[in-house]
Order: structure tokens, then C-alpha cells, then sequence
């Protein structure tokens, strides 16, 4: 027997010193022969993984990324039977953010021990560091966010499924009677999360409902994460209420804002964070609220949403706030909406939308935040929280009013005026007399539809809001807007150029239309400004960009007045305006503003036709060719085309796909050239 011993002691050295593989046919072990004893050196072979990331739906969004979790380098640590004394292999892993690595060798002893394989530890001191395996087990590392490097536990078993059932089980290893060589397998679980965010907007164009979203953020992130799952981080303990990451900003967002990466998804990652389940029972959305906060209520039973965000900032769960500029003015049989302001959205992530708060590791949540209907006045969508102040009188848009130097009636760009107190209003527009800047006015009722009429010195009744409403006006400048033309001269008519003395005459340049000139007006960095106000609330900045020229550079003409066959421009801003007659087929006077989409070519054209008298010549407006587009898109920075459909000449065309088609919806954005 001692002979026997002898022959299989030999052999396993032959094994660690060529690190072969030896498997267990290579050891005759006889039927009635004792165990191998302990304490003999091995040569091991571990095959190590990262575990598919599940996709948790909490809405719907398609996964393209189903795997994550890089591998750079890895320990293997052998513990005896009570989890000392380890034996530890360091091994650096070829390539770069590697997810699986094949057949790495490692040294043990036979006898029962506990194995674990720690990856991304960085070097084999750090490795050793890890004296006992509850140290292993326990470990918690301070890290702000994830960067796809953190270290990673596996349980070292016969299979991976063995390893990561072992996992998930929260305990100890259980451990292995080694007896000669053999293979391995690991299951290495990244400690984070990813959540890939999307907001869709499906608001009524009919019922004026608009949100210009101007801030994202993730508040309340854990700053901490362990090689186990660990319930449960405490703030201050884990998750920091200062800890936030920003998905998007955008103070000057407009309500037509596709919010960037936000309406196609944005992705961000995350430390677990598991909070638990509260109210099972809950099918609210509305309701949903973290185990010992309760939803204040005021008198009437309705939720006190002023005290109920105050008490967010003790909660440790994770959730998405989303600000914007919430506007509506509608009226139907019974309701009647009138206001403007700030408005939040705040909702909890977890693995449902009405009682989980559980973000686990290794696991893909798709978040959708739809605004539909009314865009949260009356109603909450899955688990999100409106707080809003509608009582404000303002305009819409609200701050800032871009439009171009197109004339009437084309270029006349609509602007709302809304009363939400219960007061009458005035509205204060300046001297209209001395601008160039003209208002037109929405008449209502009258017996007849509602029209539109023009001033310079508008009568009072149109300056004037009851309580609780709205209307709705136009502007738009009196001379055509172009570097050089008559009527942008002086005071506060006179284009300014940013980043430039104010006293220098831009509006008097003759020279030609290329730099610096002609790249400034496509950067927008030449505009000119016009305020309007109303009593107690936030002015409206009408700011006005001259027309963009179309020309090559190599026509070498004026800026100014411009040479028939070299009159060539392009409106700043989409939309147009078309004329309309009543039921009796009268002409009702002036035009209805159009800044969305037309569904058909004849509309499209008739909002692009009309013939303006300009310095001792015709411009007309003209719905745009392809190659019209084409040239927009050359030469506009300030105010790019959207990747969308627009009317041409030739039919529907979106300038960034170079995609066509005969029907459907489309922006227009008129040219002018001399008729």
C-alpha cells in the first residue's frame, strides 16, 4: 500500500511541475485503497464566467446588450475546511474586457478545502490580503459609480450552475474533498446594474399640452457595493442622498425637444441596491411607497405632494426625477385648463411599478416614462409623481420666442398669452410703432370664425385676458431680415453680433457674404431682440436671426442689397402660415399659423406661397427643392433640420436619411429668392 502512495505522490508531482492536466483515469486508485492523503500538491483547471444579465421589462424597450462584466485579471483562493490558511494563484487574463476565461491553472492541495475566485483584485498581494473567508465573504468597497473594472466573486464548483445556485444562496462555500487533479467551474456576478431610461411624448396637439423637459437626474445612488448581495444599504450607510447622476439638461428646452439620447434610450449603471418589496397587495401605481412611508394627505383625501417630497430625502430607495416646463390652455364641454410652471416627475426604480424596490445586480431594467394625455395634470402613469404650480400667468413659449427675418404672413411666428389667476390681465408689447416688429391678433367669435387682424397700434381688447384665459397672437418683423437691409439699423432694431462691441454696424455691411459675416449668421451669432411683458411675470424675449443665404461662396455678392439672380435665403425656423376661407367661402382675413407637420404637398405649397415687396424688387416664398434642402443643411448651424420628413418639391424628403416618400406628414421650411 505504502508502494501504491509512493507511485501516486510521484505522479502528481510530475503533474505540477509540467502543469499538464491529469484526470482521474491517470491514478490507479485500486477498489479497497485508502484516500489519498492530505496535504499532496495539485494542479487544478477552473473555467470561469459571467452569468447572462436578465432583462427585467418594467416597461418596454428592446435589449441589445445582454452580457457585461469585464474580466483583467483573477485570484484563485484555496481556504482550508474552517476558511483559513489560503492557498492563492494570481493569474493575468490576455486581452481586453474579457467576459470568460478557459482552463486556468491553480494550485491546491488534496483535502476538503473552500475555493473562491476573486477577479479584478489587481495583483496577487491584494489577493493574499484576503487571510480568511469571512474577510472574502464580508468585503464592502467604497466606489462613487460603477466603471465595469470592480472585482467579482465566484464560487469555485463541479459546474456553473452549481456555482451560481451557490452564489445566490448567500453563504458559505461548502467544501470540496480534493483528491487528485481535476476541472472547475466559476460563475463571476458584476456587483451592478444596468437601467437603460427612455421618455416618449404623446401629448394633444389639439388640447395645447406641452413639456419642454429640461433636467433628468438619478438621485439617492448607493456609493458602496459588496461581493455578496447585501440587503440593505441605509443612508449615509451605503446610499448617499447627495450622490446623483445627471441624464440630461436643457434650460432653453422647447416643447418639440426629442431630449436627445432620451427618446431612443439612455443607459447608465448602477450599484445594487435592494430595498425590499412593500404592499404587494398595491396595484396603484401611484401609490407605490418604500416599508414606513406613509403618503401624506390633506384634508380633502388628495395627496399633499408638498409634504410628501420633503420626506424623500430620507429614503434610500433609488429613483429618476424629471423636470420641465409644463404648459396647457384647452377648453372642452366642462373643463377648462389654463396654467403654466415648473413640473416634477419622480418614481422609484425597482422590478415593478407598484410595491418592488429591489435593484439587483447583474440585471438589464428597461424603464419607459410615457407622457400621454395631459401629461401628468390628471393622471399618474406607472409609478411616477407629478408636483406642479399651474397658477401662473405667462406666455408660451415660455422665456424665449425664436423666429427669423421672414415677413408677413409667412413668417409670422404664433406665441400663446395665458391667464391662470382669477383676475383680468393686460399684456404690455412695446413700442410697435417705432420696431420693426409687427403683432397680429386672433379675433374670436364676432359671427363669424376666427380670424386674424394686424396693427401697429393694437386696440386695447386684444391686450386684455379674463380669468382663466388664453389667446393667442402672432409676430413677425415689417422688413425682410438680412444682413444690410432697410429697417435693422438703428437702436434697438440693429443686429447685434455676440462677442462683439455693440457700436459696430452689422446691419450696414455691404461687403460679401463670406466669412466671417456668413458663418456668424449660420452660428447664430447674429440676431437682434424684442421683449414682451406682462404684469408680474417673466418677460418674452422675441429674439429674431436673419435669413440664412443659400448662395456658393463663390457668387461673391453683397449681404445686403442683393442682386436679382443672387437673392437666395432659407428660413431660420419650420412652419408657415396659409390662408382660409369660411363655410360661405368668404375670405377671412390674414392666416392660421402652422409650426407642425402638413399631410399633404398642396398645403405644404400654399403655406410657402406669398410675394413680398422688398427694396425696389419681389421676393416670393417658395416651398424648397432637394437640393434646396441639401443646401440648408450644407450651410444652417444654429437651427439644423430635423431627422425627420419634409415637403419638397419633389415630394417628402428628410434631409439626414436621404430617405423619399410620396405620402405622409412633413415639415416645411420655406426659401426666398427673387421672383
Amino acid at each position: 500500500m505504502l508502494h501504491k502512495n509512493i507511485i501516486k505522490l510521484a505522479a502528481l508531482l510530475w503533474c505540477v511541475l509540467t502543469v499538464a492536466s491529469c484526470t482521474n483515469e491517470d491514478f490507479d486508485k485500486g477498489n479497497n485503497g485508502p484516500d489519498v492523503p492530505e496535504g499532496l500538491p495539485v494542479t487544478l483547471k477552473l473555467n470561469i464566467g459571467t452569468p447572462e444579465v436578465p432583462v427585467v421589462e418594467t416597461k418596454s424597450l428592446e435589449n441589445e446588450d445582454k452580457t457585461f462584466g469585464a474580466i483583467n485579471n483573477l485570484a484563485v483562493l484555496v481556504y482550508d475546511e474552517k476558511g483559513e490558511n489560503p492557498i492563492v494563484t494570481f493569474y493575468e487574463v490576455e486581452g481586453e474586457n474579457q467576459t470568460s476565461v478557459s482552463d486556468v491553472p491553480f494550485s491546491a492541495k488534496t483535502g476538503k478545502h473552500k475555493i473562491y475566485v476573486l477577479t479584478n483584485v489587481g495583483s496577487e498581494g491584494a489577493a493574499k490580503a484576503y487571510t480568511t473567508e469571512q474577510a472574502l465573504l464580508s468585503k464592502q468597497i467604497e466606489s462613487p459609480v460603477p466603471q465595469g473594472t470592480e472585482m467579482m466573486l465566484g464560487f469555485v464548483a463541479k459546474d456553473m450552475e452549481t456555482s451560481i445556485n451557490l452564489y445566490n444562496s448567500g453563504s458559505s462555500n461548502p467544501a470540496i474533498d480534493i483528491t487528485d487533479d481535476a476541472s472547475f467551474a466559476a460563475k463571476v456576478v458584476p456587483p451592478y446594474s444596468k437601467i437603460t431610461f427612455k421618455i416618449t411624448k404623446d401629448l394633444p396637439s389639439d388640447k395645447h399640452v406641452y413639456l419642454a423637459i429640461t433636467e433628468v437626474n438619478v438621485r439617492h445612488l448607493p456609493v458602496k457595493y459588496s461581493l455578496l448581495p447585501y440587503e440593505k444599504w441605509t443612508m449615509g450607510d451605503g446610499v448617499s442622498g447627495e450622490s446623483k447622476i445627471s441624464l440630461y439638461e436643457n434650460k432653453l428646452a422647447q416643447p418639440e425637444d426629442e431630449v436627445g439620447d432620451l427618446a431612443t434610450g439612455k443607459a447608465f449603471y448602477m450599484y445594487e441596491n435592494l430595498q425590499g418589496k412593500n404592499n404587494e397587495s398595491n396595484q396603484n401605481p401611484a401609490m407605490k411607497t418604500p416599508a414606513g412611508l406613509a403618503v401624506p394627505t390633506q384634508g380633502d383625501g388628495k395627496i399633499d405632494y408638498a409634504a410628501w417630497f420633503e420626506k424623500w430625502s430620507s429614503v434610500p430607495c433609488t429613483y429618476i426625477e424629471v423636470k420641465g416646463n409644463y404648459t396647457i390652455f384647452t377648453s372642452a364641454p366642462g373643463v377648462n385648463h389654463v396654467g403654466d410652471g415648473e413640473i416634477n416627475y419622480r418614481f422609484f426604480l425597482g422590478e415593478n411599478s407598484t410595491s418592488d424596490f429591489n435593484i439587483k445586480r447583474n440585471t438589464h431594467y428597461n424603464v419607459t416614462l410615457a407622457f400621454t394625455g395631459l401629461a401628468g395634470k390628471d393622471e399618474l402613469q406607472y409609478e411616477w409623481r407629478v408636483q406642479a404650480d399651474l397658477e401662473n400667468s405667462t406666455f408660451y413659449p415660455k422665456g424665449t420666442l425664436v423666429i427669423d427675418g421672414a415677413v408677413s404672413p409667412v413668417g409670422s411666428v404664433p406665441f400663446y398669452v395665458l391667464n391662470g389667476t382669477s383676475s383680468s390681465l393686460s399684456v404690455t408689447v412695446g413700442d410697435l410703432l417705432n420696431m420693426d416688429m409687427e403683432m397680429y391678433f386672433l379675433v374670436k367669435g364676432k359671427g363669424v370664425p376666427d380670424y386674424w387682424t394686424g396693427s401697429q397700434t393694437p386696440l386695447a381688447e386684444y391686450l386684455q385676458l379674463g380669468a382663466n384665459e388664453y389667446t393667442m397672437f402672432g409676430i413677425h418683423p415689417r422688413n425682410v431680415g438680412i444682413l444690410g437691409s432697410v429697417g435693422h439699423t438703428t437702436g434697438t432694431n440693429k443686429y447685434v453680433y455676440e462677442g462683439h462691441a455693440d457700436d459696430k454696424e452689422y446691419n450696414k455691411i455691404e461687403s460679401n457674404a463670406t466669412e466671417p459675416y456668413r458663418t456668424a449668421v449660420a452660428n447664430g451669432e447674429i440676431y437682434r431682440t424684442v421683449s414682451m411683458q406682462i404684469t408680474g411675470a417673466e418677460p418674452l424675449d422675441v429674439i429674431e436671426y436673419p435669413l440664412l443665404y443659400l448662395g456658393t461662396e463663390d457668387d461673391n455678392v453683397g449681404i445686403g442689397e442683393k442682386k436679382e439672380d443672387n437673392f437666395y435665403y432659407a428660413r431660420r425656423v419650420d412652419g408657415g402660415a396659409r390662408y382660409f376661407q369660411d363655410a360661405s367661402d368668404n375670405y377671412i382675413r390674414k392666416y392660421i399659423p402652422v409650426t407642425g407637420k402638413l399631410s399633404n404637398m398642396s398645403e405644404a405649397k400654399s403655406n410657402c406661397a406669398h410675394e413680398q415687396y422688398v427694396t425696389g424688387a419681389s421676393i416670393y416664398y417658395y416651398l424648397p427643392s432637394i437640393n434646396d434642402m441639401e443646401n440648408i443643411q450644407k450651410y444652417e448651424k444654429a437651427f439644423p433640420l430635423k431627422n425627420d420628413f419634409y415637403w419638397t418639391t419633389n415630394g417628402l424628403y428628410n434631409p439626414v436619411t436621404k430617405a423619399t416618400a410620396t405620402s405622409g406628414e412633413g415639415y416645411i421650411r420655406c426659401i426666398l429668392k427673387h421672383k
